[in-house]
């Protein structure tokens, strides 16, 4: 599984550096690498294409409406972090990322 960040932040590369956690991305996308930010899809397709895979298979985590419009019109599913009503549109809704923990399957599961 490959990871990218395509945030509209044109810090996004310092962040990552000084959090020490630059190495956990296969592709950083940030506001200084695109012309046009969310709602437009171009920082979500530019990060697919440094992945070398399609639109289509790509799923993005986002926070902002502005930024689920952008992966839809990408071609991306989506999974909103938020409130439901906050992120209408997006394919999935959770509130926070420890929810997909309880999607994971049982690890012990696979040794037995």
């Amino acid at each position: 599984m490959k990871i990218a960040l395509a945030s509209a932040s044109k810090n996004s590369a310092l962040i990552l550096n000084r959090l020490n956690i630059v190495g956990l991305f296969d592709a950083v996308v940030d506001g200084s690498m695109v012309r046009n930010s969310k709602p437009d899809p171009e920082a979500f397709l530019l990060a697919a294409m440094r992945l070398g895979v399609e639109p289509k298979d790509c799923v993005v985590f986002e926070d902002a409406e502005a930024g689920v419009e952008a992966a839809k019109r990408a071609g991306m599913s989506v999974v909103g972090i938020s409130k439901l009503a906050a992120l209408p549109h997006a394919d999935m809704v959770i509130a926070g990322l420890y929810q997909l923990v309880a999607l994971l399957p049982d690890p012990a599961a696979s040794i037995r």
